[in-house]
């Protein structure tokens, strides 16, 4: 009988976190490459559709472990929240 126990399986916690972490890198990847399409559009059908052609450029650069769809709500969200300066 050897000293240390082997079990035939890792256990379920251990399958379950990696399952959950390779599906949220993917979806991420994902929007990213769905949402790099719409730098093929002019800066004025892009602030139609309420986003902005530097807002999606940095999303994209962000690491996979951050979720760009997040920050990129976020920041559009800071963005239409700060009143437009007044122009002299």
């Amino acid at each position: 009988m050897p000293d240390f126990y082997m079990p035939g399986m890792p256990p379920m916690v251990l399958i379950n976190a990696l399952e959950n972490w390779v599906r949220a890198v993917l979806c991420r990847r994902r929007f990213r490459q769905r949402f790099l399409h719409l730098l093929a559009y002019d800066d004025s059908i892009l602030d139609d559709m309420g986003h902005n052609r530097e807002d999606i450029e940095w999303a994209s650069r962000l690491p996979l472990r951050k979720n760009a769809f997040k920050a990129l709500q976020r920041r559009r969200a800071q963005r239409n929240s700060t009143p437009p300066r007044c122009v002299r």
